[in-house]
């Protein structure tokens, strides 16, 4: 998780299972809908990235709109607000109610475009004008542990490997923000050596990632 300032933090994802981060991250849909479901944004801050809220009165004609999808509802009696997401499998409905809106923190840079939930919590750091941070539960981006806390849990998968492409794609990432944001210190926090600069050239993929382009995706994808 991003960390920054003295008794600071920010998590992400299921992290609002076991704490409660001054900012929490989500953003996949599923995480999303769960700490919605959960309650968590009626008293804690959540930051979502981009999201069109709608009035809840145009759930109706949505409905009527979306008949070549399975849709995927989540709305409570108190839900005064709307949020369409989805694609052409599945759409999801995500109701919320006054207290949860004010709590939610909606960010649409384009540099942040299309990226993970850990970097673009990062990124968002970075942006805002963070010149020291440090993670924490980034293992994959340290060294060879790809392993989750979280893994074979509800919206996470079963197991975690060097085979997966959201990993590789985070290690693009963060070489990507490192590059981008080279006056900021980012550190990892080892609890046996204590804080560790990271030199974004000197990481273990740094020679075999593939190149992560701001704003797009991956270099080989925008080639293609």
């Amino acid at each position: 998780m991003p960390t920054y300032g003295e008794d600071r933090f920010w998590g992400c994802n299921a992290f609002y299972r076991d704490a409660n981060p001054e900012i929490l991250f989500t953003v996949d849909i599923p995480m999303q809908r769960e700490i919605i479901e959960w309650g968590y944004a009626e008293a804690n801050k959540v930051a979502v990235g981009d999201w069109e809220v709608m009035p809840m009165d145009m759930l109706e004609p949505l409905r009527m709109g979306f008949t070549n999808t399975k849709i995927v509802e989540s709305i409570s009696p108190d839900s005064e607000y709307l949020v369409v997401q989805g694609d052409d499998e599945m759409t999801t409905f995500l109701g919320l109610s006054s207290p949860q809106m004010k709590n939610i923190i909606m960010y649409n840079n384009p540099e942040l475009k299309n990226m993970f939930c850990g970097m673009s919590a990062l990124g968002y750091a970075m942006l805002n004008g963070e010149k020291e941070i440090t993670l924490t539960g980034f293992n994959a981006l340290e060294n060879d542990d790809y392993s989750n806390q979280y893994e074979g849990t509800e919206n996470y998968l079963h197991k975690y490997s060097s085979d997966s492409r959201v990993l590789s794609a985070q290690q693009s990432q963060f070489i990507a923000l490192l590059e981008e944001f080279e006056d900021v210190n980012v550190f990892f926090k080892n609890p046996l050596t204590g804080n560790v600069k990271v030199e974004y050239n000197e990481l273990y993929y740094y020679e075999n990632s593939d190149r992560w382009i701001l704003g797009q995706g991956f270099e080989s994808d925008t080639m293609r």
